[in-house]
């Protein structure tokens, strides 16, 4: 899906900044104000999983909001399960999987499902696709802790914030980033599909002080930089979401640190830019099986021991 106009926030930028400075006043409780917060947010947030998720009522038990529940003994939730039993999972009946695939590939994907929720995509890159799904709420506390975050950095309000994040309408990073760039008049929107040499024009002129976005996006600024076709001098900078690997570090410059086909397949569609397509199929592909191959000579076989499965007698 290509993108469209960034989407406005679902709150409004003095809400959530009113917001962000309420979470940054905890940085300022004591030790056991914290603990007792948390401690009760949790059986909150247990109370009512148990109450209205029919997947956590069996999964957690009864017992699950008791005062002197331990974190560490509840059971995760693996991107598989939350894939494969979403119906059960969410605490809200009106939520369907299938309802929600069919709104998220529709015109208005971009509007909130049933006017109360925002639903994201995870981009499906590791080869399973989940969703994820905020109500107001819970969105706007989502953007006001990540607010927060680049606050503790020194980033505040009038300081010259690009956030580069995915074109994708249905990528969190899409409406989180429309958050950061709101209230900073004549910021750049710059996602990671925009064409490098436009990106680097765009940063040229507008000099940010701080920059946000994947570590893939950050190698290739920094070629630019020492190449010398980039000149700023951000003070903060904010990496991350992706695992930063020896292979990005080492041909991120020179590959944009696509690993894998569909890495590259997506950025394409949304910028209309298919050149050297091949090289992203063919090399990942190539690579796996040799990788295979050479596995199973080196390891596998060495290995191997024949195995004496002793005499075997027909029978009468």
């Amino acid at each position: 899906m290509s993108a469209g106009a960034a989407p406005a926030p679902p709150a409004g930028i003095d809400e959530l900044r009113a917001l962000t400075r309420d979470l940054l006043g905890h940085d300022t409780w004591p030790r056991e104000r914290l603990i007792a917060h948390q401690r009760e947010r949790l059986r909150a947030t247990l109370r009512h999983a148990v109450s209205a998720s029919p997947y956590y009522r069996r999964a957690l038990g009864p017992d699950a909001a008791a005062p002197d529940v331990d974190l560490a003994s509840l059971p995760i939730l693996r991107k598989e399960t939350l894939v494969e039993r979403f119906d059960e999972i969410v605490s809200d009946p009106r939520l369907r999987l299938a309802d929600l695939e069919a709104h998220l590939a529709g015109p208005g994907a971009e509007q909130p499902y049933l006017g109360a929720y925002r639903a994201f995509s995870t981009s499906g890159t590791s080869g399973l696709r989940a969703l994820v799904v905020y109500d107001r709420d819970d969105m706007a506390t989502g953007i006001a802790s990540s607010l927060r975050a680049v606050a503790r950095q020194g980033v505040g309000p009038t300081t010259r914030l690009v956030a580069i994040g995915s074109p994708d309408p249905l990528h969190l990073t899409r409406q989180l980033f429309a958050a950061f760039r709101a209230g900073r008049p004549g910021v750049p929107e710059l996602t990671v599909a925009t064409p490098l040499d436009e990106m680097v024009r765009a940063l040229d002129a507008y000099q940010p002080e701080a920059i946000a976005g994947y570590p893939t996006v950050a190698a290739l600024l920094a070629d630019e930089q020492l190449e010398g076709r980039l000149h700023i001098a951000p003070r903060i900078l904010a990496f991350g979401s992706e695992p930063t690997t020896a292979d990005i570090l080492a041909i991120g410059p020179l590959t944009g640190a696509s690993m894998n086909p569909a890495r590259s397949f997506g950025p394409a569609i949304a910028s209309g830019i298919f050149e050297a397509q091949a090289v992203y199929w063919i090399g990942p592909i190539l690579g796996g099986v040799a990788a295979a191959l050479l596995y199973d000579t080196l390891f596998l076989r060495r290995g191997r021991e024949p195995v004496d499965h002793g005499a075997v007698s027909p029978k009468d």
